[in-house]
């Protein structure tokens, strides 16, 4: 279980770089397979896939001045649910991370594992918020979680650089190599 996490994790949030239009139709293209497979209409499968896409928001936003102003709002609106709920007024320092994609995207272009740390925690604040308000928890499970998040977060930040770097010298690889061989030119031979 723990492997496919990992890469549903790393790769989900990449998507955002496709766009937004195109985010939210990946989106609902594997919502519809998961429940066309399933035979099923589940709720949780929807809710799954909302803080992937909260994820993937976040890769778009530095192109678009209104979808800055709604990833900046995602923290505070997952801050203020997270404080009002019976539960969570009670473990308060565990949103403490949610301030990072905050902080990452005042430097969108300077460096990429800052952006992939930002939209992880994008995801992980919308997750956590899901999962609070869907599951009998206590103050302690929450706090207990603190050290955990840190290290997983780094973990899947640290795995979409790195799909990402490799991403990108594929294509500039395969790029590269089309056009080399689309721009050869037939000579003729010597007798």
């Amino acid at each position: 279980m723990l492997p496919f996490f990992f890469i549903n994790a790393c790769i989900a949030p990449l998507i955002g770089l496709t766009g937004v239009y195109a985010s939210f139709l990946l989106l609902c293209v594997r919502t519809g397979i998961k429940m066309y497979g399933l035979n099923t209409l589940y709720t949780y499968l929807s809710a799954y896939h909302i803080p992937s896409f909260c994820g993937a928001l976040y890769f778009s936003a530095p192109t678009s001045p209104r979808l800055r102003l709604l990833i900046i709002s995602f923290p505070v609106i997952c801050f203020m649910l997270f404080a009002i709920h019976p539960i969570g007024s009670y473990a308060l320092p565990y949103t403490a991370y949610w301030i990072i994609p905050l902080i990452a995207l005042a430097y969108p272009h300077k460096n990429f594992f800052a952006h992939a740390l930002g939209s992880t925690f994008i995801t992980h604040a919308v997750g956590s918020v899901i999962w609070l308000y869907t599951r009998p928890t206590t103050p302690l499970y929450w706090m207990s979680l603190i050290p955990v998040v840190i290290i997983e977060r780094l973990l899947i930040a640290a795995g979409m650089t790195i799909l990402y770097f490799c991403y990108t010298y594929l294509k500039s690889y395969y790029t590269k190599r089309t056009t080399t061989q689309n721009t050869l030119e037939l000579q003729p031979l010597k007798q």
